[in-house]
């Protein structure tokens, strides 16, 4: 399960919608070494602009040696050339994990370069990434901090992390749990979304069945009384769809 928590100006923009991002280049590199070949890359890209994927990750920047076959990158100038043209409704990001790339290696955005990096992060690595964001941030680029592993924060912990991205105010925040056991209902305890830092609970309910097999997870919408429902399968860790639920209809309380 990855929760992406939108903040700042852009939380009421994304309120209103779901945003896709597109990893295949950067975690679908885990399956052939990152080696698509140059020009799988850029087709990639370019299809997936064409289809208005709202976020393309194109790969990872890391102090290496460039392979200009692989979707691992020393320098956003690389990229450049490989998301010209860039699509006006897409967003173009790339990855670092913490301490292996300096800020001083990234150059500053321009209007051809991509327009965010995504920061991976431990939890014993947290100032160091945001050290680093605040430095992608002076640069221009529109940054995503994303804690890997939260299972194993404490609360308190927690709440400290909130505070500091409260503070800082990123593009994106996200809750990851890399292994697997966060369930919706820890999001709920102590009502921390809501208290610490976002203007709104992003969730309502969630309700499940006496078998504890399903949850049905109800998400805050614009509109009173409309709730967007995802059905999760509790026991196969899965997420089998998604529907609107509008009460004013369903029971006229309009």
């Amino acid at each position: 399960m990855r929760c992406l928590i939108i903040t700042g100006k852009e939380e009421k923009e994304f309120m209103n919608k779901v945003a896709v991002l597109d990893c295949t280049l950067r975690d679908g590199g885990y399956v052939n070494d990152f080696d698509f070949s140059k020009n799988t890359i850029k087709t990639i890209i370019n299809k997936l602009g064409k289809a208005h994927m709202d976020i393309i990750e194109c790969g990872f920047l890391k102090n290496i040696e460039y392979d200009e076959n692989k979707s691992l990158y020393s320098d956003v100038d690389q990229i450049t050339p490989l998301i010209t043209p860039k699509k006006k409704h897409t967003m173009y990001v790339a990855m670092i994990v913490t301490g292996t790339i300096q800020a001083s290696k990234i150059i500053p955005r321009r209007k051809d370069t991509i327009d965010g990096i995504r920061i991976t992060f431990h939890k014993k690595e947290m100032d160091e990434a945001f050290e680093l964001g605040y430095a992608l941030m002076d640069k221009g680029y529109e940054v995503f901090m994303q804690p890997v592993g939260t299972t194993s924060y404490s609360d308190v912990e927690l709440l400290e992390l909130f505070e500091r991205i409260n503070e800082m105010k990123p593009y994106a925040f996200y809750l990851v749990d890399t292994l697997g056991k966060l369930y919706a209902k820890q999001l709920l305890k102590n009502n921390l979304i809501s208290e610490y830092g976002f203007s709104k609970k992003y969730v309502e309910a969630v309700y499940e069945n006496t078998e504890r097999t399903y949850q049905h997870i109800l998400l805050f919408t614009n509109q009173k009384n409309f709730y967007a429902v995802i059905v999760v399968d509790i026991v196969h860790k899965i997420i089998l769809g998604h529907y609107i639920l509008d009460l004013n209809e369903k029971y006229g309380l309009i």
